[in-house]
């Protein structure tokens, strides 16, 4: 199994008391309708989830440029270096059990949810006949996308390498799920939003 550890320490918790757990996906492609997870990475506090899957189609030279994942000779390389594989199915089994032994009700972040990682997610767990275990956990959707434009609309650049630059002063190995994953919690801790602002961006 490629996923970390579990360390316990306690979650970010909303003032609603909901336990924020903020995920990536990184994939084959773009297309929410066809592309494939190649990396599922999440993070609690200090409880991460990080998780390969061997694609079932190729990845797009693009995809292949951002993130440094390949394959080749049947093995998913990352940066060159083989990296350990699960099914799509016992990647996301495993993830709904990260998601379950949180205090629950559970808010899953992302940034650019709504335009990608929720559809893209959604489809995975339908094609893996896992929608029905993840709709009893509850859980909804936050885009730090939209959180950002609501809480500061005059930024120039919405990407989140740019908000960690201008809100951290840093710059990280984007394009890595569990970078990303880390990266965003800092940057959701940095801005300290109201349940109110939240309510308006939960898809």
């Amino acid at each position: 199994m490629g996923s970390l550890p579990i360390f316990d320490m306690q979650s970010i918790k909303t003032s609603g008391g909901k336990t924020v757990v903020f995920f990536d996906l990184e994939t084959t492609g773009l297309e929410t309708w066809r592309c494939e997870i190649i990396q599922l990475a999440a993070i609690s506090g200090e409880r991460t989830f990080n998780v390969y899957t061997m694609p079932e189609i190729a990845i797009d030279r693009g995809a292949a440029e951002v993130t440094g994942f390949s394959v080749r000779d049947g093995a998913l390389l990352l940066q060159g270096t083989a990296v350990p594989t699960v099914t799509l199915t016992e990647a996301l089994t495993s993830f709904l059990d990260f998601l379950q032994s949180l205090e629950q009700p559970v808010l899953l972040v992302a940034h650019g949810a709504r335009r990608f990682d929720q559809p893209v997610l959604d489809r995975a767990l339908l094609k893996c006949s896992l929608t029905r275990q993840f709709q009893q956990l509850g859980s909804r959707y936050l885009d730090t996308f939209l959180l950002s434009k609501a809480l500061y609309p005059s930024i120039r650049s919405y990407s989140q390498v740019n908000l960690v630059r201008h809100f951290l002063g840093k710059i990280y190995n984007a394009h890595n799920a569990l970078e990303d994953v880390r990266a965003l919690q800092e940057l959701y801790s940095c801005w300290d939003p109201s349940e109110g602002t939240l309510n308006r961006c939960v898809l």
